[in-house]
């Protein structure tokens, strides 16, 4: 059948099978499939939806349309993590230590920032001399030596991915739950995976604002995952505040060292340690969720997690007292309060998007990013301050930019005479 019989099908709302949605990403990538006829499948995609079936044939299609790493079957469980994204999300930089102390391997592709959300492989590069971009043999001798890489998505993992991600976000088919399903899980397929955790953002500041949006998609994704043999968790965490105390990549990178030496923010920690719980018991590490909590809060306090932490910074190149050298000569300001009280809540897309103009971040593809770049808050959100506190302090390299972002943020920052009414814990389910 041709490319042009299989889109007036799936124009009529039919449903494809296996081997058409394989023949057609195939040739996305071969360029058989014209530019035109890609953006016909996705808004047609976007309409009348794709069955399950059509979404697991999709994933695997554009996992296979690259390089890709196969289980090890060697006693050792690969389990990855993946969020949806937020704000000051630096889970994956602690969570990746304590799961492999912990007996597990982890796998990780990650992605760069784009917009307000901070991306992973961004905050890795802050340290000096860490390599993300691995060849996928390179990816293979890591979790084969030291069971776990960070790593970028390279051209050669998932290309029809990267090709239809483009598509999506020029023909408004992005928010398609059947699309973002095979864009996220296509990478994940890539990993050679026995099991996968969702952390699926909720609130003002995520990708899905309500928790039905959420929900809608976690399902999808669980039921894609599981159908090609991926065992899946989900949980849901609230991003309408930022997570930690830290936005930008430097200083989230300093404060996942501290959750995994045992003294970081209570969220990220509360956060992490509900992950990898997860990932433990997906792995047949532990037996329940809660043996998965203690085991996790046990290799914090030994210091196994943050021994293993340093090795993974050694391993790809990572040089960590060049980077405390080199933020030592950023510029900084601190931002006080100016009245007593308490801190109110804080629009946390303004305030990643403040940090992000200063250079944290990049608003598109090719903007260079600063790696010292940042925010640090010296009070919870809902704490109690004085006149006079400091609240935080921002960082960058450029003077002018400096200064836009004290003004931005403390613009963010305001005190309230009635202490907030603020969520305990990060976790909604």
């Amino acid at each position: 059948m041709t490319t042009k019989e299989l889109l007036r099908r799936k124009a009529e709302g039919a449903a494809w099978t296996r081997d058409e949605m394989t023949s057609f990403v195939l040739g996305v990538v071969s360029g058989a499939v014209s530019t035109a006829q890609a953006a016909a499948f996705l808004m047609a995609a976007r309409i009348h939806g794709l069955t399950t079936p059509e979404i697991v044939a999709l994933t695997q299609a554009m996992a296979e349309s690259g390089a890709r790493l196969l289980p090890l079957n060697d006693g050792i469980p690969s389990i990855d993590k993946h969020s949806t994204g937020g704000v000051g999300d630096k889970v994956s930089l602690c969570l990746v230590p304590i799961a492999v102390a912990g007996g597990l391997r982890v796998p990780m592709i990650s992605g760069r920032g784009l917009g307000h959300t901070g991306g992973t492989v961004d905050k890795l590069e802050s340290i000096a001399g860490f390599r993300t971009a691995l060849s996928i043999d390179e990816m293979d001798g890591y979790r084969r030596t030291i069971n776990m890489f960070m790593a970028a998505q390279s051209d050669n993992i998932a290309p029809a991915d990267k090709i239809l991600y483009a598509l999506r976000d020029v023909t408004g088919t992005v928010e398609a739950i059947g699309l973002l399903t095979s864009s996220i899980l296509s990478k994940k397929f890539a990993e050679g995976l026995d099991g996968l955790v969702m952390d699926m953002k909720v609130g003002s500041a995520a990708f899905m604002p309500t928790l039905r949006d959420a929900e809608l998609l976690g399902e999808s994704i669980r039921t894609t995952a599981e159908a090609a043999g991926i065992p899946t968790d989900l949980v849901y965490s609230s991003m309408s505040q930022p997570l930690g105390r830290s936005v930008g990549n430097w200083v989230e990178v300093v404060e996942a060292r501290d959750v995994v030496q045992g003294h970081g923010p209570s969220d990220v920690t509360i956060l992490t340690i509900e992950l990898a719980a997860r990932m433990f018991k997906l792995g047949n590490i532990v037996r329940t969720v809660e043996d998965g909590r203690d085991y996790a809060q046990h290799l914090i306090q030994s210091g196994s997690a943050y021994t293993v932490f340093m090795d993974m910074v050694g391993a790809q190149g990572g040089d960590w007292n060049r980077s405390e050298e080199r933020f030592s000569t950023a510029a900084f300001r601190t931002i006080v309060a100016e009245n007593t009280g308490y801190l109110a809540p804080i629009d946390a897309r303004s305030l990643a998007l403040a940090v992000n103009t200063a250079g944290a971040g990049r608003f598109i593809e090719g903007d260079t990013i600063e790696p010292d770049a940042g925010l640090v808050l010296h009070v919870d959100i809902g704490g109690s301050v004085r006149r006079g506190d400091v609240l935080a302090t921002v960082t960058a390299r450029d003077e002018n930019k400096l200064s836009i972002l004290w003004s931005d943020v403390s613009q963010l920052l305001n005190i309230t005479s009635v202490q907030p009414d603020l969520r305990s814990t990060p976790i909604i389910a």
